[in-house]
């Protein structure tokens, strides 16, 4: 079963702080996906995943997995 999420609103200082962090966690899924636009509408209504979302819209590919080396 698929989580609801609530969809957040924020205000456009909230908003701007908000993509300020989500930039320099990029690197950081855990806090990437506690960031408050992981619950925007922009987010939400193309598939709920903020990482995703952020290169669909630039038209930048996801990077490929890192593979382990032995």
């Amino acid at each position: 079963m698929r989580q609801v999420r609530e969809q957040a609103v924020l205000s456009r200082p909230e908003f701007d702080s908000a993509v300020r962090d989500a930039l320099r966690a990029l690197r950081r899924p855990d806090a990437l996906a506690a960031s408050p636009l992981s619950r925007s509408c922009l987010v939400l209504q193309n598939g709920g995943d903020l990482k995703e979302v952020q290169h669909e819209l630039s038209g930048t590919p996801l990077p490929a997995p890192e593979s382990t080396a032995l």
